[in-house]
Formats: structure tokens, C-alpha cells, sequence
């Protein structure tokens, strides 16, 4: 089991069971939604997120994204504005979409990705694992 929090934590979460996969996005509107280089997300299914503080608070953004051409649902804390979840129900029906931040890892628990996307956005500075399997758009 994985727990997680937003940075004011007033929004808490559980999360039972593996990753659907782990995965890095670069495209712009994953880098505007965090304010940094892109970001780091597990994909897990729906049945497996359980938020146990604070649901009642957890506000989204429609988010019409330009580059995939999909909409993502981003659900976020308004107190904090930390992004926590987010769905993409046409590309990715069932699944939620976690943010790596957001989660608590125990000792030994380890976080790497597997897959990259948008990496025509990617900084040309940032490394990353030479073996996840990468994708010039989604």
C-alpha cells in the first residue's frame, strides 16, 4: 500500500496494489499543471485509489488538451493547489492517474518510470532512465 497528500494535507489518499505502469509527461499542459519539467505519474486502476481525508474538497480542471487532443480531467487541492489525480477517460478508461510527488514511499519502496511521453517537449538537459520505452507525442 502506498498513502499519499497534498502539501497542506488536507487531501489524503491510499493506493492498494501495482501501477498500471509509471510514466513521465512532457507534454505542455502536464508541465503548466505542475509548474516544472513535466511530470511523474503512476497509472492506477480506478478500484485502487481510495482518498481517506478530504474528498469532499478535491476541486478539477477540464483541461482540453492541446497536444494529445484529449480531455484530462486534473483533480487538484484548492487550499494548497497541489495537482494529485487525474483521468483521462477516453485514451485510458478505469484508470486514474497519480501524481509521483503526491505519494508517501516507504523505505525501500521505489519509484522509476517506464514509459516517457512528449518527449519533443522534454529539456534537453534532463536525464532519464535510458530504458523506458519513449514517445515523441502520446
Amino acid at each position: 500500500m502506498i498513502t499519499g497528500s497534498c502539501l497542506c494535507g488536507n487531501i489524503q489518499y491510499e493506493l492498494r496494489g501495482d501501477p498500471i505502469n509509471t510514466a513521465m509527461c512532457f507534454c505542455n499542459n502536464c508541465r503548466k499543471s505542475t509548474g516544472s519539467v513535466g511530470m511523474a505519474n503512476s497509472w492506477y486502476s480506478k478500484e485502487s485509489l481510495s482518498i481517506t481525508k478530504g474528498a469532499d474538497l478535491l476541486r478539477t480542471y477540464e483541461d482540453h488538451a492541446v497536444d494529445s487532443g484529449a480531455t484530462v480531467e486534473r483533480s487538484f487541492c484548492p487550499g494548497c493547489g497541489s495537482p494529485l489525480i487525474a483521468e483521462n477517460k477516453i485514451k485510458f478508461p478505469g484508470a486514474v492517474i497519480v501524481t509521483y510527488g503526491t505519494m508517501e514511499l516507504e523505505e525501500g519502496q521505489k519509484w522509476k518510470p517506464n514509459l516517457e511521453y512528449f518527449c519533443k517537449r522534454k529539456a534537453e538537459w534532463l536525464g532519464t532512465p535510458a530504458e523506458t520505452e519513449k514517445f515523441h507525442e502520446l
